[in-house]
Protein backbone atom coordinates (compact mmCIF):
# COMPACT_ATOMS: atom_id res chain seq x y z
CA UNK A 1 0.00 0.00 0.00
CA UNK A 2 3.00 2.27 0.38
CA UNK A 3 3.27 2.28 -3.42
CA UNK A 4 0.06 4.34 -3.53
CA UNK A 5 0.45 6.29 -0.29
CA UNK A 6 3.97 7.06 0.97
CA UNK A 7 2.75 7.85 4.49
CA UNK A 8 2.48 4.87 6.87
CA UNK A 9 0.72 7.17 9.34
CA UNK A 10 -1.91 8.08 6.77
CA UNK A 11 -2.48 4.41 5.88
CA UNK A 12 -2.90 3.58 9.58
CA UNK A 13 -5.55 6.31 9.85
CA UNK A 14 -7.93 4.54 7.46
CA UNK A 15 -6.93 0.88 7.18
CA UNK A 16 -8.75 -0.39 10.30
CA UNK A 17 -12.08 1.01 9.01
CA UNK A 18 -11.53 -0.15 5.42
CA UNK A 19 -12.48 -3.22 3.47
CA UNK A 20 -9.35 -4.58 1.81
CA UNK A 21 -9.56 -6.43 -1.51
CA UNK A 22 -6.52 -8.32 -2.78
CA UNK A 23 -5.85 -9.75 -6.21
CA UNK A 24 -3.26 -12.51 -6.19
CA UNK A 25 -1.34 -14.52 -8.71
CA UNK A 26 0.30 -17.81 -7.72
CA UNK A 27 -0.28 -17.04 -4.05
CA UNK A 28 1.32 -13.60 -4.09
CA UNK A 29 -0.62 -10.33 -4.08
CA UNK A 30 -0.30 -8.30 -7.25
CA UNK A 31 -2.96 -5.65 -6.61
CA UNK A 32 -4.58 -4.39 -3.41
CA UNK A 33 -7.32 -1.88 -2.71
CA UNK A 34 -8.74 -0.39 0.48
CA UNK A 35 -12.25 1.08 0.39
CA UNK A 36 -14.57 2.74 2.88
CA UNK A 37 -18.33 2.44 2.43
CA UNK A 38 -20.54 5.05 4.04
CA UNK A 39 -23.51 7.26 3.24
CA UNK A 40 -24.30 5.37 0.03
CA UNK A 41 -20.82 5.88 -1.39
CA UNK A 42 -17.63 3.88 -1.80
CA UNK A 43 -14.42 5.79 -1.23
CA UNK A 44 -11.25 4.31 -2.67
CA UNK A 45 -8.57 5.02 -0.08
CA UNK A 46 -5.73 3.08 -1.67
CA UNK A 47 -5.08 1.19 -4.89
CA UNK A 48 -1.64 -0.30 -5.38
CA UNK A 49 -0.20 -2.62 -8.02
CA UNK A 50 3.14 -4.35 -7.50
CA UNK A 51 5.81 -2.51 -9.45
CA UNK A 52 6.92 -5.52 -11.49
CA UNK A 53 3.39 -6.06 -12.88
CA UNK A 54 2.29 -2.45 -13.39
CA UNK A 55 0.94 -1.32 -16.77
CA UNK A 56 -0.67 -4.69 -17.45
CA UNK A 57 -4.27 -3.69 -16.68
CA UNK A 58 -4.43 -5.00 -13.11
CA UNK A 59 -5.32 -1.61 -11.62
CA UNK A 60 -8.09 -1.20 -14.21
CA UNK A 61 -9.33 -4.71 -13.49
CA UNK A 62 -9.45 -4.04 -9.74
CA UNK A 63 -11.13 -0.65 -10.12
CA UNK A 64 -13.79 -1.94 -12.53
CA UNK A 65 -14.42 -4.84 -10.13
CA UNK A 66 -14.90 -2.36 -7.26
CA UNK A 67 -17.14 -0.12 -9.36
CA UNK A 68 -19.27 -3.09 -10.37
CA UNK A 69 -19.45 -4.28 -6.75
CA UNK A 70 -20.48 -0.81 -5.58
CA UNK A 71 -23.09 -0.52 -8.33
CA UNK A 72 -24.57 -3.97 -7.59
CA UNK A 73 -24.65 -3.08 -3.88
CA UNK A 74 -26.84 -0.08 -4.65
CA UNK A 75 -24.21 2.53 -3.89
CA UNK A 76 -24.74 5.76 -5.79
CA UNK A 77 -21.19 7.09 -6.11
CA UNK A 78 -17.54 6.16 -5.90
CA UNK A 79 -14.88 8.70 -5.01
CA UNK A 80 -11.11 8.90 -4.76
CA UNK A 81 -8.64 11.64 -3.83
CA UNK A 82 -5.29 12.15 -5.57
CA UNK A 83 -2.61 14.82 -5.55
CA UNK A 84 -2.32 17.57 -8.13
CA UNK A 85 0.99 16.05 -9.24
CA UNK A 86 -0.46 12.60 -9.97
CA UNK A 87 -0.87 13.22 -13.70
CA UNK A 88 -0.78 9.52 -14.61
CA UNK A 89 -3.37 8.68 -11.96
CA UNK A 90 -5.67 11.49 -13.09
CA UNK A 91 -5.59 10.06 -16.62
CA UNK A 92 -6.27 6.55 -15.25
CA UNK A 93 -9.32 7.60 -13.21
CA UNK A 94 -10.74 9.92 -15.87
CA UNK A 95 -10.47 7.13 -18.45
CA UNK A 96 -12.80 5.09 -16.20
CA UNK A 97 -15.35 7.88 -15.85
CA UNK A 98 -14.18 9.77 -12.76
CA UNK A 99 -14.35 13.56 -12.90
CA UNK A 100 -12.86 16.28 -10.71
CA UNK A 101 -15.48 17.39 -8.19
CA UNK A 102 -13.37 19.44 -5.82
CA UNK A 103 -9.92 20.71 -4.88
CA UNK A 104 -8.49 20.91 -1.38
CA UNK A 105 -5.82 23.62 -1.64
CA UNK A 106 -2.51 23.07 0.18
CA UNK A 107 -3.59 19.66 1.53
CA UNK A 108 -0.03 18.27 1.11
CA UNK A 109 1.73 21.62 1.60
CA UNK A 110 2.98 20.77 5.08
CA UNK A 111 4.74 17.50 4.16
CA UNK A 112 8.37 17.52 5.24
CA UNK A 113 10.19 16.77 3.09
CA UNK A 114 7.96 17.93 0.24
CA UNK A 115 6.74 15.25 -2.16
CA UNK A 116 7.48 15.62 -5.88
CA UNK A 117 5.94 13.57 -8.64
CA UNK A 118 6.50 14.08 -12.36
CA UNK A 119 8.61 17.13 -11.52
CA UNK A 120 5.61 18.77 -9.82
CA UNK A 121 5.34 19.44 -6.09
CA UNK A 122 2.42 17.63 -4.49
CA UNK A 123 0.44 20.44 -2.87
CA UNK A 124 -3.30 20.24 -3.56
CA UNK A 125 -5.63 17.24 -3.28
CA UNK A 126 -8.13 16.61 -6.07
CA UNK A 127 -11.46 14.94 -5.28
CA UNK A 128 -12.68 12.71 -8.12
CA UNK A 129 -16.10 11.03 -8.36
CA UNK A 130 -18.00 8.73 -10.65
CA UNK A 131 -21.77 8.37 -10.44
CA UNK A 132 -23.00 4.75 -10.29
CA UNK A 133 -26.78 5.22 -10.55
CA UNK A 134 -28.65 2.75 -12.72
CA UNK A 135 -29.34 3.46 -16.38
CA UNK A 136 -32.25 5.83 -16.90
CA UNK A 137 -31.48 7.87 -13.79
CA UNK A 138 -29.72 11.19 -14.11
CA UNK A 139 -25.98 10.65 -13.69
CA UNK A 140 -22.71 12.49 -14.16
CA UNK A 141 -20.40 9.56 -14.83
CA UNK A 142 -20.52 6.06 -16.21
CA UNK A 143 -22.09 2.79 -15.30
CA UNK A 144 -19.40 0.18 -14.74
CA UNK A 145 -19.46 -2.88 -16.97
CA UNK A 146 -21.63 -5.62 -15.53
Amino acid sequence: MLLADPSPEHIKSYISDSEVVVGDWAGEWVVVAAVLIRDGEMELKNLAVRQEVQNQGLGTLMLTYLMDHAHRSGLRRMRVAISNSSVRHLKFYERLGFRIRGIEPNFFGGYDPPIYENGIQCIDRLQLCVDLRPCGEERDGIIPPG
